[in-house]
């Protein structure tokens, strides 16, 4: 579906999407629309949390089917046996443009940054900071990965959710005015959330505080 900023359907047209995977829309070139796609392993009956690939997907009208341009590292906590499944992602996949070609993406559970070029579907740049990792604890529990649902029917049988040690490092990118903002899941003595600047091309240059809406906890 192509829609335009006001919301008006321009053009509808089917794509032929895999059983047993996740795609959503990530951005619209011209004619060509590129999809993400979590493919959700066989686990045969087990909840696993298992280092795999997103991959970057193009389809247009010619090409229903879809081709694959890039391959992203992600981390999920999966279970799949017969026709279920369940698919959380132990980090979100966070992406901003910066500029026509240029995107910032943030997609793992540690600090790192992608600067992807659109136009070339390559990756540009890595970068991140050291960063002091925040340990999920009770309090804090269902803020994190799956921590909101403590088991999960597959099935008829009844599976227990892991929860990873931490929250992930990152919890929002924005680009405004030249700059790369990063939230992050650091907080000061206040509950303030800890952000950082960096210039377009992931040059470290400052952070500030960003304090929550009123009612809503500084990790979700």
């Amino acid at each position: 579906i192509k829609d335009n900023a006001s919301f008006v359907l321009l053009k509808e047209f089917k794509l032929e999407l895999e059983y047993f995977s996740y795609q959503h829309l990530l951005y619209r070139k011209g004619n060509r629309f590129f999809l993400m796609k979590d493919k959700v392993p066989n686990t045969k009956g087990k909840i696993q949390s298992i280092e795999t690939q997103r991959d970057l997907l193009m389809y247009s009208e010619e090409n229903r089917k879809g081709s694959r341009v890039q391959s992203f590292k992600i981390i999920l906590i999966v279970g799949r046996i017969a026709g279920s499944f369940f698919l959380i992602r132990e980090a979100d996949f966070f992406n901003c443009m910066a500029g026509d070609d240029l995107m910032f993406i943030s997609c793992t559970p540690k600090y790192e940054i992608l600067l992807f070029n659109v136009s070339s579907n390559m990756i540009e740049k890595r970068f991140s900071r050291e960063f002091k990792r925040v340990a999920v604890s009770k309090e804090t529990r269902k803020f994190a990965p799956g921590g909101e649902m403590h088991s999960f029917v597959m099935e008829g049988k009844t599976y227990k959710i892991p929860v990873p040690d931490f929250h992930p490092d990152v919890q929002a990118i924005f680009f405004n005015r030249g700059k790369l903002w990063v939230a992050t899941t650091e907080l000061n003595e206040k509950g303030q959330i800890k952000a950082d600047v960096f210039d377009k091309n992931g040059r470290y240059i400052d952070y500030f505080y960003i304090t929550p809406p009123e009612g809503h906890h500084p990790l979700n």
